[in-house]
């Protein structure tokens, strides 16, 4: 009998037994947390439900691509916030990628000083619309016009970015604003068609 490829174990993304087996259990990963292996540990990191010692070890990885797995997809509260606050910018972009992220974790990663991790902050559904003015005024062009192409981003905000400094983005929002209007026009066309 041949053994799984690793990472088919460690990420449990298997219809057969891999998924429950038992070389992914505790000593195995004690031992991939040790390994220099970085992918081996950035894999193990990116496996939801680790147990406390394991996110703990790797939450003090020295390598921020192992750092930044596991704060992509950590249900650990904790852990979360102390990803958010990580140094290294890669991390945080993972951060901000957690889909259990409270929209008080987003407000705090709107304001980070580097644009990646703003604009990774966009993405998410939970961002509190009171932040999107914020990013509309962003210093970065980037985030302005990312904003400007997201198609959930309201009207409002949209208005604002037409009237940006920068032609692209105010030329995006534009553009977003009139495809917006088309669309309602449609809506309430097809609407009142179909009583």
């Amino acid at each position: 009998m041949s053994w799984p490829p690793w990472s088919t174990i460690l990420t449990g993304r298997s219809d057969g037994p891999c998924r429950d087996h038992p070389a992914a259990g505790v000593e195995v990963r004690r031992a991939i947390c040790r390994s220099t292996d970085e992918v081996l540990r950035r894999l193990l990191a990116e496996r939801p439900g680790l147990d406390e010692e394991t996110n703990a070890t790797l939450a003090a990885d020295a390598s921020p691509e192992v750092r930044a797995g596991l704060a992509a997809h950590t249900d650990d509260p904790d852990l979360l916030a102390e990803s958010i606050r990580d140094p290294d910018p890669k991390v945080r972009v993972g951060a901000a990628r957690n889909p259990h992220l409270t929209p008080d974790h987003l407000r705090l990663l709107v304001d980070d000083r580097i644009a990646a991790v703003r604009m990774v902050t966009m993405e998410s559904d939970r961002l509190p619309h009171d932040a999107l003015p914020r990013l509309a005024h962003d210093r970065s062009i980037q985030v302005r016009l990312w904003l400007a192409a997201l198609p959930t981003t309201p009207e409002a905000v949209l208005r604002i970015l037409a009237e940006d400094p920068h032609p692209d983005v105010a030329g995006q929002a534009r553009a977003a604003v009139r495809h917006q209007s088309r669309g309602a026009i449609n809506s309430s066309t097809s609407t009142s068609a179909n009583p």
